[in-house]
């Protein structure tokens, strides 16, 4: 005779702790899930970047929480960490030529983004598949465990 086990899992958290449940190993299963994920995302944000200095400078990350992208900053004497990029897609503010007593603000605009919201929008389908394809290995790599 056998059992059959039902869960109701509605969100991140419930769904990490369900992991959780069935083995220590699974949060750095779902961070290295999460790292795909975003992996595939900085691809199409590096096809979408205009020049190709901007295109090195964007990286994937991902924590048992989330997936990111970054754009990575050139840092010199006097200056802030930061990306034209950066300021760009979501605004913000900047030391004019790295003089931090005098500041500029960037508005973001274009509501659509430039880099990575199109990233994110051209990609969401095959975000999602990865996200179930990986749901799945979990599930079968910890579910007897």
């Amino acid at each position: 005779m056998s059992t059959r086990l039902t869960m109701k899992i509605e969100g991140l958290r419930e769904l990490q702790k369900a992991l959780r449940q069935m083995s220590d190993k699974a949060p750095k299963v779902i961070q290295s899930a999460h790292k795909e994920v975003a992996s595939v995302v900085v691809a199409e944000a590096k096809r979408n970047s205009d020049s190709a200095e901007l295109a090195s400078r964007i990286r994937a990350f991902g924590t048992t929480r989330a997936a990111g992208v970054r754009f990575l900053g050139h840092k010199t004497k006097g200056q802030s960490k930061t990306t034209d990029a950066l300021l760009q897609e979501f605004g913000g503010r900047a030391p004019l030529f790295g003089d931090r007593d005098r500041w500029y603000t960037v508005k973001a605009k274009k509501r659509g983004g430039y880099i990575v919201y199109p990233a994110i929008r051209a990609t969401r389908d095959e975000v999602n598949r990865i996200y179930l394809d990986e749901l799945q290995k979990a599930i079968d790599l910890f579910w007897n465990d």
